[in-house]
């Protein structure tokens, strides 16, 4: 079993002596962050089970790690300077720690609170934002969550 990522960031599972574009899926229970990952082809079919990535030699390992960083890679809001709505949408603008942005989310999607008590956005084109603890703004989120 062999595992490498493109330079799209496109993960690869080698079988049937060739490189095949695969998915990685979180399984149940979430609670194992390190365990339970089906491999699935372009189909959805899985093809291979990780039961824990302990189990993986430590080449496959590091890929599988890096390409869930990828993957999971949400932009931290520690400030909210204004948010708008606005034609079918709404705008945010932001303070990341990675600097100021700006996204727009459908008005009839709404941040969720997660079971840690962080705040998960969504934008329009798939990024993730999300709140652990505010600078500045919460004023302004407060109405938006329930």
């Amino acid at each position: 079993m062999l595992f490498k990522i493109a330079k799209n960031m496109e993960l690869y599972f080698f079988q049937n002596q060739s490189w095949a574009p695969v998915d990685l899926k979180p399984c149940f229970p979430n609670s194992f962050k390190d365990k339970y990952f089906s491999i699935r082809d372009k189909d959805g079919k899985e093809v291979y089970l990780i039961e824990s990535l302990a189990q993986l030699e430590e080449i496959n390992r590091k890929t599988i790690i890096e390409y869930l960083k990828f993957k999971t890679f949400r932009f931290e809001i520690v400030g909210i300077h204004r948010i708008e709505e606005d034609f079918g949408v709404r705008h945010f603008e932001v303070k990341t720690n990675k600097g100021d942005r700006n996204f727009q989310t459908n008005l009839d999607d709404w941040p969720t609170i997660q079971k840690d008590g962080s705040i998960l956005i969504d934008d329009l084109f798939g990024d993730q934002y999300c709140i652990y603890n505010l600078k500045f703004g919460q004023k302004l989120i407060s109405d938006y969550i329930s």
